[in-house]
């Protein structure tokens, strides 16, 4: 499918900073009345602003999965007072991704509480200054970014095809990526034993190259208000098959990172993905 995406760099220069903060990508005006919208990470930030778009489009669930309630529960009342949504529209649920019992649990609300679900924004990721193990052994930047990403994915899967012979077309899956996956250097991930035991080596920990590598494996918006970066988080949910697969960005289906394209790239790809299977 990649071969079909236009060639835009994914890998951000100095001229590409200066084009992103002056063309901002267009804001959505496509009405979600009837859609159900589920987002994590969204109390702060890009997530927060995705769901303030969704929320003033119609949206008439937003299920919200929160590390904390009670932060959650603040956004939650500037939400509405600033959209005018009704109270019912927002639906919180706990979801802890440094857990892969959190997730579960989450995922078990879901299908508890919500018949259909026609968009999903995986947007909870972090930025590892120091290095600390989550509970269940990894880097809690490997973990949230990588590993449980993929597993409130997996898990999430069943609803979205279930959704999509409900309304007779596909339910829309979006990963919150950044451009930082094209700075990723193929020697920091290689390794023929197993790529995720090595980025989570102490010894390999690298605040930069660690969150780029990150970014890469789960393939921000850079130079733009948090309101301008959600546009794209939004627009996102509303393509069409052509996208499957792609990295949506400055409004254009664009290469993702090289090494997620070479034969090389396709590789890893295929190694990391089943490591992350075993463990799961």
């Amino acid at each position: 499918m990649a071969d079909a995406f236009t060639s835009v760099p994914v890998k951000p220069t100095l001229s590409s900073y200066w084009w992103v903060a002056r063309n901002p990508p267009a804001n959505p005006t496509t009405s979600f009345r009837g859609k159900t919208v589920l987002i994590s990470g969204a109390n702060v930030g890009l997530g927060f602003e995705a769901v303030m778009k969704f929320a003033a489009l119609g949206a008439s669930n937003l299920i919200l999965g929160v590390c904390s309630l009670p932060k959650e529960e603040q956004a939650k009342v500037i939400i509405e007072a600033r959209t005018g949504c009704s109270a019912h529209v927002i639906q919180l649920i706990e979801l802890d991704m440094t857990s892969y019992q959190s997730v579960e649990n989450f995922i078990q609300q879901v299908n508890k509480r919500f018949t259909v679900v026609h968009a999903a924004v995986l947007n909870i990721r972090v930025f590892q200054q120091f290095y600390k193990l989550s509970l269940e052994g990894w880097k809690m930047l490997i973990q949230v970014n990588i590993i449980s990403t993929a597993y409130l994915r997996i898990l999430l899967l069943p609803k979205l095809c279930e959704t999509g012979l409900f309304i007779s077309r596909a339910a829309h899956l979006e990963i919150v990526a950044s451009c930082v996956q094209g700075d990723v250097n193929v020697k920091d991930v290689c390794d023929l034993s197993s790529i995720l035991q090595k980025i989570n080596n102490l010894k390999n920990f690298r605040i930069g190259s660690q969150y780029s590598i990150s970014k890469l494996l789960v393939m921000t918006i850079l130079g733009r208000t948090t309101e301008e970066g959600s546009r794209t988080l939004v627009t996102g949910t509303l393509l069409g098959p052509e996208a499957h697969g792609g990295f949506w960005t400055h409004d254009r289906i664009a290469m993702p990172a090289i090494l997620v394209v070479t034969d090389e790239g396709k590789k890893l790809g295929t190694q990391c993905w089943k490591e992350i299977l075993d463990l799961l």
